[in-house]
């Protein structure tokens, strides 16, 4: 499990021996910015990412050069620093409010850390590694219950513009209503259907895919529920992607669905409960 703490020198931010993450809060009028600036090592994986998601942006920078990609505003970066030397975060937002903004560096030659999410109403709890982040925002999507928890995928290299993939979450929910026990695992709309049965670390989940097409957008759900306990679980792997035809030839690839997946499945093969 990660250990976090900071001391902050105006907007400078040290991690304390031995910590890998901090979580900065604070306020931001709209058209406002803050900067915060750290010192990390070249070849460390380094990712920020704002919990409240959109209206706020992050952009990150050296001393001679942006590392985000001036086009694509997002609320999230991860990547791995060049150089050591100090590094600035740049805090925007379109619309008054408060933020939390989380800055991760993976010890030198780790490639990934892990985090945990614990519900500690139903007593169940997941791991999950730094290529993703927790948001606040919700898409659009086949639950059956409302999202208690949400992932976001912050992984550039699976993302636009070098993919056609423009944002990809994972949402957990879990239901305790008798009602939405007993019709868990039954499909939510005529858009789902079902794929069968899949397990992971002994835990039986009923699949099913929801995919929706509108204006060269794809909306790809994979839905997972399972029973445990007289409580209904549910994750849904939401991917929304451009079509690729209608990009223009070799200007970006067909995101890898199979590898994001297995990604996903992972944080389902950590799911445990009691």
């Amino acid at each position: 499990t990660p250990k976090t703490g900071a001391v902050l020198q105006g907007d400078r931010v040290q991690f304390p021996p031995g910590g890998t993450w901090v979580e900065l809060s604070g306020y931001l009028e709209q058209g406002n910015s803050r900067t915060y600036v750290l010192t990390a090592m070249g070849g460390q994986v380094m990712s920020v990412s704002v919990r409240q998601s959109w209206p706020f942006t992050v952009s990150v920078a050296d001393a001679s050069r942006m590392l985000t990609e001036p086009n694509y505003e997002r609320p999230f970066w991860r990547g791995v620093l060049p150089a050591t030397q100090d590094y600035f975060v740049r805090l925007d937002t379109q619309a008054s409010g408060e933020y939390t903004l989380r800055v991760a560096i993976n010890p030198p030659g780790q490639a990934l850390q892990y985090f945990d999410y614990v519900d500690t109403r139903h007593g169940s709890s997941l791991r999950y590694t730094d290529e993703f982040a927790p948001t606040e925002y919700i898409p659009v999507g086949e639950y059956r219950g409302a999202p208690a928890f949400v992932l976001e995928l912050i992984r550039m290299d699976f993302l636009s513009p070098v993919t056609n993939l423009g944002e990809a979450y994972l949402l957990y929910s879990a239901m305790d209503d008798p009602a939405a026990v007993a019709a868990c695992t039954q499909v939510v709309s005529p858009q789902e259907n079902l794929l069968g049965q899949k397990t992971f670390k002994d835990v039986p989940f009923t699949q099913s895919e929801a995919v929706g097409v509108g204006a060269g957008n794809i909306y790809d759900q994979v839905i997972y529920r399972t029973v445990m306990d007289g409580v209904c679980y549910e994750f849904v792997a939401y991917m929304h992607s451009g079509n690729i035809g209608n990009y223009v030839p070799g200007t970006v690839v067909e995101f890898d669905r199979e590898a994001l997946l297995a990604k996903f499945e992972a944080i389902l093969a950590s799911f445990r409960t009691g």
